[in-house]
């Protein structure tokens, strides 16, 4: 994500607070899909404490993720890695409107949208990530967790 300076006196703007505006307005649909193809795939390697919930990367199994664009689930299947899958995958994803915006604890990493004007449809959502589904091979619709091993669809 992109954090300009508004001046020389390193004021943040509303949007350097909560940058999902300026992120969204200038990727939209690609900017969401980058940060969920990637948002806590990959284990934290900071060595220092620091808030997980404010970091990219994932810190115990609790918020581990997959790509969702690389491997198939869906937010309410019952064999999710954690909640992190469900609420942030492109079904989910700024689909409702965060409840505290202005002390969101997630800060920017928040799966709620902070303005109304960022809340996705919810209906769109799903037509969009089932369009990129269409497109998948069959080998990467298969579900793969690591204590499971592989789903194989029966055919």
């Amino acid at each position: 994500m992109s954090w300009n300076l508004v001046n020389s006196n390193r004021k943040q703007s509303v949007q350097q607070q909560c940058p999902q505006s300026a992120f969204l307005s200038k990727y939209g649909n690609d900017g969401i899909r980058s940060f969920l193809s990637t948002f806590k795939t990959c284990r934290c390697s900071k060595l220092e404490f620091h808030d997980y919930r404010k970091c990219n990367y994932y810190h115990s199994d609790k918020d581990k993720r997959r790509d969702p664009y690389t491997i198939m689930y869906l937010p309410d299947d019952e064999d999710l890695l954690s909640t992190a899958e469900s609420v942030y995958h492109p079904m989910s994803f700024l689909t409702r409107i965060c409840e505290q915006p202005s002390n969101c604890p997630y800060g920017c990493y928040c799966a709620k949208a902070h303005e109304k004007s960022l809340v996705r449809n919810t209906g769109v959502a799903r037509l969009e990530y089932n369009d990129h589904l269409s497109n998948m091979t069959l080998s990467n619709k298969m579900h793969s967790k690591p204590s499971l091993g592989a789903y194989v669809p029966a055919l």
